[in-house]
C-alpha cells in the first residue's frame, strides 16, 4: 500500500517456505528497500523453536547507491539512521513504519542556466573595468558604450 500511494515501484518475491522479500523502488533507482518477512525466516533456520518465534517480524534494509561523487562521499560518513533521509519517500517510510524522522539529504542540485552563468562571467570578468569607466563618464556614458560594444 504505501508504494502504490505514493507511486514508487515494487515487487514481491517469495519461496516455498512461506518466506518473502518485497521490494520498493526501481532496481536501477539510487535508494531502493528491502522488507522481509523475519518470522518464517527465523522459524526455518530454528525449528526447535518455531512455536516460540512471534508472527509479524519484519527486517528493513535501505540499499543507497548514488551517482554523484559528493553524495558517495556524504553518505560515507553518515550513520545507517541518516541514510533514511536520502530520498523523500524513504524518510517518509522511516516515519510511518519506524517511527523516527530523518533529515533529508540532498542528492540533486539545479544547474545555474546558461544566461546567470554567463551574467555571472560576464561580472567577474568585466566588472572592476566597468565600474572604472562609470567612475570616469558616468553611469549612461558607460552604458551606452557597453550597449554599443555589443551592438545593441
Amino acid at each position: 500500500g504505501f508504494a502504490e500511494e505514493h507511486g514508487i515501484s515494487y515487487r514481491l518475491v517469495t519461496d516455498s517456505d512461506g518466506g518473502s522479500t518485497r521490494y520498493l523502488g526501481s532496481p536501477t533507482s539510487e535508494t531502493r528497500l528491502r522488507v522481509y518477512k523475519k518470522s518464517e525466516q527465523l522459524r526455518a533456520l530454528h525449528p526447535e523453536a518455531a512455536d516460540r518465534i512471534p508472527s509479524g517480524i519484519v527486517r528493513c534494509e535501505l540499499v543507497v547507491r548514488p551517482g554523484k561523487r559528493a553524495v558517495k562521499e556524504r553518505l560515507s560518513t553518515m550513520s545507517p539512521d541518516e541514510a533514511w533521509g536520502m530520498s523523500r519517500w524513504s524518510a517518509l517510510f522511516a516515519v510511518m513504519v519506524m517511527g523516527f524522522e530523518p533529515e533529508r539529504v540532498p542528492t540533486h542540485f539545479r544547474r545555474p542556466t546558461d544566461w546567470s552563468r554567463a551574467l555571472h562571467f560576464l561580472g567577474s570578468q568585466y566588472g572592476p573595468s566597468i565600474e572604472r569607466r562609470v567612475a570616469v563618464v558616468g553611469i549612461d556614458q558607460a552604458r551606452a558604450e557597453v550597449l554599443a560594444a555589443l551592438g545593441l
